[in-house]
């Protein structure tokens, strides 16, 4: 694939549309999209990059129930002067990061204890194709 995104719009489709309000062609193609959209639903998985973005906002109290900071995951650069950060992580580094972070979809991130003693709350998501 090219990279290209297609997209269409038509107005009053699907909204009880008989078949002779579109041309039959646009009808046929629309069922084969469904018929691979559901194969790939049912069988397949969602395509995720190697690569991630590590965000972490700095703390500054120290956090109860805070956790050491995993070895082997890049700490971020995160301060008094900067209290919030994003690092770009790919490959080797980002899977570090996927391996020593609990992902946590809640409204409260994880806390943790950084090497240098500050404490910082962190998350991750998988990045976006733009981003990189």
């Amino acid at each position: 694939m090219d990279g290209h995104y297609l997209t269409a719009h038509l107005d009053g489709w699907g909204d009880g549309d008989e078949w002779g309000d579109f041309p039959k062609a646009l009808h046929e193609l629309y069922d084969h999209l469904q018929t691979l959209r559901r194969a790939v639903r049912a069988d397949g998985e969602p395509w995720r990059p190697d690569a991630v973005l590590l965000v972490a906002v700095h703390l500054d109290f120290e956090a109860a129930g805070y956790e050491p900071w995993p070895g082997g995951v890049p700490v971020p650069k995160v301060g008094a002067d900067r209290r919030y950060l994003e690092t770009k992580c790919a490959g080797a580094k980002a899977r570090r990061v996927r391996r020593g972070l609990p992902r946590s979809g809640e409204h409260v991130w994880p806390f943790y204890r950084t090497p240098v003693g500050a404490f910082i709350a962190a998350n991750w998501r998988y990045s976006l194709p733009h981003e990189w």
